[in-house]
């Protein structure tokens, strides 16, 4: 009895855990393929006076990026020509290297959501295997809540110094420093300062922290009902 107890409540860990791993490279994945959101951040954090690319090329170049991280485009790169017929080339070798180090990214994220949305299909094959509703409720409420105060102190880190969140990230994410580019001389760097990472980021943890939410609240809310209906037995007898 107490095995299946336990069990249960570590597959309803488990269980939290991936469909919120699942969920945030769900989310990963529509943001950074979304080209509406992605024009819409740019033309409001990068206007053409600051990056010099022309407004109209702003489509077409977040057309490019979008397709690019989803793997449509192969090459990422971007041309046009100026007013006096002169052809742009607007990225750097070492900014199409860092953009493939992005992309590799992308690539680790559906891999991830592949195997938790496997992970948690076999966790909800065990749960109606073992069979313990109350203790999977318990480890699926338990597990929300571990990942959410996570989350927070993550966010408190990030509202409180973002230069220094965004930086270890790119620690993390990146084993060269070629994301460290000059606004001076990197469109890059132009296209997609500090504030619209942060927007960006500001719109990933919004939309995430429901999934997590979800899956604290409505288990408790299950697992009270279930002791009212217990009470209300226990009364009768």
């Amino acid at each position: 009895m107490m095995k299946r107890q336990i069990a249960a409540r570590v597959t309803g860990f488990v269980l939290s855990l991936a469909v919120c791993i699942a969920g945030l490279a769900l989310i990963l994945e529509g943001l950074g393929t979304g080209g509406e959101l992605m024009l819409s951040l740019m033309r409001r954090h990068a206007p053409s006076a600051s990056t010099r690319l022309p407004e109209k090329e702003y489509a077409g170049m977040c057309g490019m990026i979008t397709g690019f991280l989803g793997g449509s485009v192969d090459e990422f790169q971007y041309t046009w020509d100026g007013a006096d017929g002169t052809r742009y080339l607007a990225f750097h070798d070492y900014e199409q290297q860092h953009m493939d180090d992005v992309r590799a990214l992308f690539v680790l994220a559906r891999t991830v959501l592949l195997v938790s949305s496997a992970i948690a299909a076999v966790c909800v094959f065990l749960v109606f295997r073992i069979r313990r509703r109350g203790e999977t409720l318990r480890g699926m409420r338990d597990g929300a809540a571990a990942l959410l105060v996570l989350i927070v102190l993550l966010l408190l880190w990030g509202i409180l110094d973002f230069e220094s969140f965004f930086t270890a990230f790119h620690h993390v994410a990146f084993t060269n420093g070629l994301w460290l580019l000059n606004p001076s001389t990197d469109l890059l760097i132009r296209l997609m300062p500090t504030a619209f990472f942060m927007e960006y980021a500001a719109i990933a943890a919004g939309t995430f922290l429901t999934i997590p939410l979800l899956l604290l609240i409505i288990p408790q809310c299950m697992i009270r009902k279930e002791r009212k209906q217990y009470a209300k037995q226990s009364d009768s007898l």
